[in-house]
């Protein structure tokens, strides 16, 4: 995983590693203002050279530092250590693709490499095969970052997200090009994850309100008319059969029969009503319904 707490302490500590340095900004699409630490070696330099030309959108800078570089032609008996420089590669082959540039040279380099898990994702990046199960995840993700930010489909996202997750020694090995690429990727990860658009929701909420304040109105109309209706039966009963009458005396005995006797219950009687109409119309009435 990449827990902040670990986040946090590793990035303050290669803030004297020159090269990390401009790596790690790198990958956020910045280029590193310095001040340096130490002179950068040859192979620093070009990097760095090749990593403003990116950052700047520049083709014809990234083309000068390249034709420099490219002119190595090391094999697998010769001992080339830039060959190996991950840093060096990965912004080699972002900057190759991006502006569209030759890539039998560094296609030779990838060959003369140790064929381990970088090295085969660095070749399928320069081979268009962003989706193969070898792929590290979280270089790929830095690589669309850099060249093509749509690419990184929430598929993709995902696979990397998960690789990172169960990589528990990440911060336990020696390589920091990995848990650069991880970190950065696992960043872009969180930030991808676009927030809810409300307005869906907020239409539905403002339904449902609607829809409880009908709702309600058609339990008073109902209640009432039940009211009305109870009323005139007791009065043409009263009409009809003057014994009863007798017994009622009046229509103000009725009223009070109806507003206290059966007043009592209105309220309770009517939010009964309320919820039963909610649920014959299909919808699941919340405990604390404070309509």
């Amino acid at each position: 995983m990449v827990p902040i707490e670990f986040r946090s302490p590793y990035l303050l500590s290669i803030e004297d590693n020159d090269l990390l340095m401009i790596f790690e900004k790198f990958l956020n699409l910045k280029i590193w203002p310095g001040p340096f630490r130490n002179e950068l070696n040859e192979m620093d330099q070009i990097c760095f050279d090749i990593v403003k030309a990116i950052i700047n959108e520049s083709p014809a800078d990234f083309d000068s530092t390249y034709r420099i570089i490219s002119k190595k032609l090391p094999n697998k008996n010769s001992n080339a250590p830039f060959v190996h420089n991950d840093y060096l590669i990965f912004t080699l082959i972002t900057g190759i693709v991006k502006f569209n540039l030759d890539k039998a040279w560094i296609k030779q380099i990838l060959e003369v490499r140790a064929n381990n898990d970088t090295t085969k994702t660095l070749r399928n990046l320069i081979e268009g095969d962003y989706s193969s199960k070898q792929n590290l995840f979280s270089i790929v993700i830095c690589f669309f970052n850099l060249t093509d930010p749509n690419k990184s489909n929430k598929d993709v996202l995902d696979i990397a997200y998960i690789q990172i997750s169960d990589d528990l020694t990440l911060f336990q090995n020696n390589n920091d090009f990995i848990k650069l690429c991880s970190i950065a990727a696992y960043n872009s990860v969180i930030l991808s994850r676009t927030p809810i658009d409300t307005g869906d929701y907020d239409a539905l909420k403002k339904i449902e309100t609607v829809f409880f304040k009908r709702t309600k109105i058609l339990s008073y109309v109902i209640y009432n008319a039940f009211l009305i209706g109870l009323f005139l039966a007791i009065y043409k009963m009263l009409i009809r059969y003057p014994e009863a009458r007798e017994k009622a005396n009046d229509l103000g005995l009725i009223i009070g029969i109806l507003g206290v006797g059966i007043g009592n219950y209105i309220t309770s009687a009517r939010v009964g009503l309320e919820n039963l109409l909610v649920k014959f119309f299909g919808y699941k009435p919340k405990k604390d319904n404070s309509r």
